[in-house]
């Protein structure tokens, strides 16, 4: 039941939309250690109108837990759906991609993975409300143009607090796929972003962990 957050990793993703194999490993954390946080990521909480900030991202146990209830506040609120994220210190190269993630939101509120991000106007993001007092439950694919989100793709759906979830993106040329626990929630083309790192977001998200990730390079 908590306000707002949004929570942004830079991460790649790659797999086969259409079936190719994947190939290299090009990025893994498994957060082993404390020191893969600063080593492996960069934070970003919300410039703009932050509220019960800031963030706390931490390695402990061989997971990474983000516990502020960080989010981004003011009328635009809904537009941007922004907390806290993190980005890969690499990946500004990566193109054909999968990206696997897993996560367990213990709050209601709103949680993100973003990929081919090539700097802060300009990416994809998966995101994901729980909450209805913050126009949940909905999952939607966006395109972060400039300084507005464009939805891609929305379905009124959510998740369920407390609750531990696997996530695959596959972006494969113009092709982005989004996998949910093995169901396969979104495909669409989009050819605006080409290349960039991954990351996670948090949104108002007091209290997740996120753990395995993975990118690897789609076999050509």
């Amino acid at each position: 039941m908590m306000r707002h957050l949004w929570i942004g990793l830079g991460m790649v993703i790659g797999g086969g939309l259409l079936g190719c194999a994947s190939s290299s490993v090009l990025f893994q954390d498994r957060f082993d250690h404390p020191k893969t946080l600063r080593q492996n990521w960069v934070i970003q909480d919300t410039p703009v109108n932050p509220a019960e900030g800031p963030s706390r991202w931490e390695v402990l146990e061989g997971k990474l837990y983000q516990r502020s209830n960080i989010y981004r506040d003011g009328e635009e609120e809904y537009a941007y759906y922004e907390g806290t994220r993190i980005l890969t210190r690499t990946g500004q190269d990566w193109t054909d991609i999968v990206l696997e993630v897993t996560l367990h939101p213990v709050d209601d509120d709103g949680l993100g993975i973003l990929f081919r991000y090539m700097d802060d106007a300009h990416f994809y993001r998966f995101f994901v409300v729980q909450d209805a007092r913050n126009k949940g439950p909905r999952m939607m694919l966006q395109a972060r143009v400039g300084d507005h989100y464009e939805t891609l793709a929305e379905i009124q759906r959510g998740y369920t607090p407390d609750s531990t979830y696997r996530v695959r993106i596959t972006a494969q040329g113009l092709d982005l796929q989004v996998v949910w626990n093995g169901e396969k929630v979104f495909t669409v083309q989009d050819r605006r972003y080409p290349r960039g790192r991954i990351g996670l977001q948090c949104y108002a998200e007091q209290g997740i962990w996120f753990d395995d990730v993975v990118v690897k390079a789609v076999g050509k």
